[in-house]
């Protein structure tokens, strides 16, 4: 099984942080192994499904920032 050496010494210090390195051990523990035997319609929900994830960390991300009283907004 492939964990990161320094997986431990991580610092995971925000929403995206804890997406990113999630997503990462999701990949190369299970995506990456089979990548050649998913068929087109896994390899679409696999990006969808990626795709969800990113976008709920990021409304955590803002979410956490809100409550430290910084305001996002461009």
């Amino acid at each position: 099984m492939y964990i990161k050496k320094n997986y431990e010494e991580e610092e995971i210090t925000n929403a995206i942080d804890a997406n990113s390195s999630a997503m990462d051990l999701v990949y190369n523990v299970i995506i990456e192994p089979f990548e050649k035997e998913l068929s087109e319609e896994q390899g679409i929900a696999l990006a969808i499904a990626g795709s969800t994830f990113k976008i709920i960390a990021q409304k955590a991300y803002a979410y956490e920032q809100l409550q430290k009283g910084k305001d996002l907004q461009n």
